[in-house]
């Protein structure tokens, strides 16, 4: 077999090519968009791992969408299988691993995390750490409110947080949480 040498590459230009091809399929960034009860959800995979995860702008029709306990289903169906890998400091993860526990319907506030984190007067960097997680809805964030009950603020609008709230305190949410 003729082995063709790359000029960028002391590989020959076979293998070369096959390491291309391997890179693209298995490096490639995917987005996927999802139709939600709360608007367009855009998920990117990077990887085998879940990078980010946003809404899009609310539009008329998100609070009205018919089957959203489908489209749910399908977001995680989709998603389960995949690992959540975000970018962010220590702390931030640390925070993002801590919610994780928080089921869905249920709620905890920025108090009992920074306290079940061992830091409890981190109550308003743990806050600042949820306001910057870069992966919506699959990071419970939008289950973590104020300590008078106010729901506080969302990344992606304080009204799609109660939205999602009075969602999961309504519909099960299979694999989230």
């Amino acid at each position: 077999m003729l082995a063709l040498k790359s000029e960028s590459s002391s590989f020959p230009f076979y293998l070369s090519y096959f390491l291309y091809l391997f890179e693209i399929s298995y490096f490639q960034t995917m987005l996927r968009n999802f139709d939600t009860p709360f608007g367009k959800f855009s998920v990117e995979v990077y990887d085998g791992s879940i990078r980010r995860a946003s809404f899009d702008e609310i539009d008329a029709y998100s609070d009205i969408l018919q089957n959203g306990a489908q489209a749910i289903s399908q977001l995680h169906r989709y998603c389960s299988p995949l690992r959540l890998q975000p970018q962010g400091t220590p702390f931030q993860l640390k925070v993002w691993n801590c919610i994780g526990g928080v089921i869905s319907g249920k709620t905890s506030t920025y108090k009992e995390i920074a306290c079940k984190m061992g830091c409890s007067s981190a109550v308003r960097a743990v806050a600042s750490a949820l306001s910057r997680n870069p992966i919506a809805y699959l990071i419970p964030c939008h289950r973590i409110i104020r300590s008078d009950g106010q729901t506080g603020g969302y990344r992606w609008s304080s009204s799609r947080k109660k939205m999602i709230l009075n969602f999961e305190s309504t519909h099960a949410t299979p694999g989230s949480g």
